[in-house]
C-alpha cells in the first residue's frame, strides 16, 4: 500500500514467531514495509525509536505480558487515532475501538481488515471483520 508515493510502514506483534512470518510475507507482498516484534513492551520501544514512520499496527490480541488490546492503548496515547487491527482466535465481542480479524484468516480478509483499519473512527464501537 502506498500513500502519497511512499509505502506504508505496519508495526506487527504476534508472540508466535511463525504466524510473525508468515503475515510479514503476505504484507510485503501486498507493498507494507513489515516491522514485526513477538511481544507488546518491544512493540512499544519500537514505536518510539521509529516514531512518525508507523502508519499502523497489526497485533494479536492474548500475549504473555502485555495485550493487544493494551498495546494499542498505550499506542495511541502517544499518537491519538493510530491505526490498528487485533487479530484473535477467541469468539465473542471484544471490546475495543480497532477493528477485529478473526483467525484463522486469508489474504482477502487481512486485506479488509486494513483497509478498515485505516479507514476507522477512533472512537468508532465493537468492530468485527469475519469471514468463513
Amino acid at each position: 500500500m502506498e500513500e502519497h508515493g511512499e509505502r506504508r510502514t505496519l508495526l506487527v506483534v504476534d508472540d508466535d514467531s511463525r504466524i510473525l512470518q508468515v503475515l510479514g510475507s503476505m504484507l510485503e507482498s501486498m507493498g507494507y514495509e513489515v516491522i514485526g516484534v513477538q511481544d507488546g513492551r518491544e512493540a512499544i520501544g519500537v514505536f518510539e525509536a521509529i516514531g512518525a514512520r508507523c502508519d499502523a499496527v497489526l497485533t494479536d490480541l492474548k500475549m504473555p505480558g502485555l495485550s493487544g488490546s493494551d498495546l494499542i492503548a498505550i499506542l495511541r496515547a502517544h499518537r491519538p487515532g493510530l491505526p490498528a487491527l487485533l487479530m484473535t482466535g477467541v469468539s465473542g465481542a471484544i471490546a475495543t475501538d480497532a477493528p477485529v480479524l478473526r483467525k484463522p484468516f486469508g489474504f482477502a480478509d487481512l486485506q479488509t481488515g486494513l483497509s478498515e483499519a485505516f479507514s476507522a473512527s477512533p472512537h468508532s464501537s465493537i468492530r468485527g471483520v469475519t469471514r468463513s
